[in-house]
This record gives C-alpha cells, structure tokens and sequence, in this order.
C-alpha cells in the first residue's frame, strides 16, 4: 500500500487499462483480497512466472512516444502492467540502500548517481566541479598548448537505453557469464568482479522473465487505431527497473576500464559519462572504453560529445591551440 501511495495519482495506464494507484490499493487495503491478489497475480511474477502463451503480452506493455525536441526521433517510454511496477517498486524500497552503496563503493574511480543516491544528478555536478575547482584560471589568454592540463571530457552514447545488450545485463546482474566475457576478456565466468548486493537476488527471477525474450507493446495512433510492435533490445524506459538494470551493466564496464587509469575519475549518471583527468590519460581512457562499450551494443557519439579544459574558459580560441588539440584527440583516435 505504501509503495501505491508512491505512484502518480493520475499515472498513464497499463496496456489493461488498469492504474497502479487506484486500481492495487484498493485492493491492497481489503486484507483478505490484498492476501489473495498477492498470493495468486503477484508473487508468480515475482518468481518468474509469466503465462507462456502470453508472456510477449506480459513482459511488454503500453508503448509511449514522447518527442525528443529540438533532436530528431522519439524517446520510447513504455508503461508496464500495474502489477509488476507495484512489487518491484516494493522490493526496491528494501534492496534501494544496498545498491546505491554498490554503486557509490564498487570501483575506487567510477561512481553512478543514478543507481539511487538521494539527490544524484546534484552530486553528479559537485563532483565535477570539485575535482576541476582548483584549475580554473580567472585569466588565461595565452595557455601553453603543450601542457597537458586537466579536462572533463563528457561521452555521450549513441540511444544507449534502446541498445544495451540485454544478455549482457542479464549477465552482470546474475553473475553468470557461460562462455562469453567483456572488457576485452576480464570480465568472465571465472572472474571476481564487484558483485552485486545479495539481497538483489531477490530481483533476478523477475528480471529474467521480463528480459529474456521479446516483449509486445501496444501503442494507440492518432487515429485510435491499435498497433503493437515488438521490443528485443535495450531495457524498456518506463521501468521501474530499467534505468537501474542499463547503469549496472555501464557500471560494471566503465570500472573495470578505469582500474587502468588510477588517474581518471569517472562520474556516471545514467547514461551521461564524465572523466576527469589530465588531458592525455582522459583520452586515452575514452579509447579503450569505446572499445569496451562496443561488447555491451553501446556506441559513442562524438557529435553530442564534449572536452572542457577550465585553464582555458578565459583564452581566446588561438587557433595554434586548438590545432594542437585536434592533433592529439586524432592521436588517440578520438
């Protein structure tokens, strides 16, 4: 009940029709009928059960354009059935502490903020500053191009959410890797990487279900008509989980890179990468982590990419400087 009281109160509806908040909760607050609708529509899915005639219809729901204005495109927000946002809205309130710990203490120079941290995208931004503060030069009209000072370079994913692989993520999360491996080989059935929290375990049967196999969305044209198209990539935005299933699987990679660059910081938020560092050792890290993403289906995208140098807010834009950059970034292949 108290995870309903959570929920929008006019929430957009399931691909049923059915609201969590006014639907659940009036259900919920009858004891006997909320035992009986735990016992007989919830706890199944939370154990991994779905209908196998059905399970497209039940892993899916309804499908959501939402413009992305002024980009192209449309950002595919899917609304799952009522039931599986209440309970895993109710099992992330008990596992949300210990997976934001994860995430805050998993890799000693890779954080995420948007894995739970209570005021994230805020601490996302102090961090920067803070590590940047003490490089910012009031007046720097001819800096020395050949020095290498300290930048944040901010990586951008081409539709990351949409193309994560799934079976990677199903992978980082269960800790079960067969016969595949990532980062270049390091991560691997036999390998000892920062694992998850234990209690997530109680997430895995239902995270499976939902993303082992295609899902049917329903999406309502303008003109009332009914069209349904199904998903097999990426995680769906609209889950509860989704955000938290993609920043694992980013997570786990941009670590592991990073134990290769003790002096890069890397700050996460969702699917925004930020490395801090010196100028060369933050593009060399960007090198071998477009490389990494590459095994997970994440591609970089240069064009909404970006290098912030502060030592350089006051020049003049020189162009012997930016040549001299332009050089370097095609050094490494940026």
């Amino acid at each position: 009940v108290k995870s309903t009281q959570t929920l929008p109160r006019l929430g957009a509806p399931d691909q049923w029709g059915f609201r969590t908040r006014e639907l659940i909760s009036r259900l919920l607050s009858d004891v006997e009928g909320g035992d009986q609708l735990i016992r007989v529509l919830i706890r199944p899915r939370m154990e991994g059960y779905l209908p196998p005639a059905y399970a497209e219809i039940f892993r899916g729901g309804r499908l959501i354009p939402l413009s992305k204005f002024p980009k192209p495109g449309a950002r595919p927000i899917v609304v799952g059935d009522a039931f599986r946002r209440l309970y895993e809205r109710s099992m992330l309130s008990v596992s949300k502490k210990a997976i934001t710990h994860y995430f805050e203490t998993a890799f000693p120079n890779c954080i995420q903020y948007a894995g739970g941290t209570t005021s994230g995208s805020e601490k996302y931004i102090n961090t920067l500053h803070t590590l940047v503060c003490g490089f910012v030069a009031p007046d720097c009209p001819n800096p020395a191009p050949d020095s290498n000072p300290i930048g944040i370079l901010n990586l951008d994913c081409t539709n990351a959410f949409n193309s994560v692989s799934r079976q990677a993520f199903i992978d980082f999360v269960t800790g079960n890797f067969e016969d595949r491996s990532y980062v270049n080989g390091r991560l691997h059935q036999f390998s000892t990487p920062p694992s998850l929290p234990r209690i997530y375990c109680a997430h895995l049967p239902s995270v499976r279900a939902h993303y082992s196999g295609p899902a049917r969305l329903a999406m309502i044209e303008t003109d009332g008509g009914l069209r349904t198209v199904l998903c097999t990539t990426g995680v769906q935005q609209g889950d509860v989980q989704g955000t938290l299933l993609f920043s694992i699987a980013l997570h786990s990679v941009v670590g592991t890179v990073m134990a290769d660059f003790p002096d890069v910081m890397a700050s996460l938020y969702a699917d925004n990468i930020s490395l801090t560092g010196s100028t060369d050792s933050i593009l060399r890290a960007a090198k071998a982590l477009e490389q990494a993403l590459l095994e997970i289906s994440l591609s970089l995208n240069p064009a909404d990419s970006s290098l912030y140098i502060p030592t350089f807010h006051a020049a003049p834009a020189p162009p012997q400087v930016y040549t001299d950059y332009a050089n370097r970034c095609e050094r490494a292949g940026e």
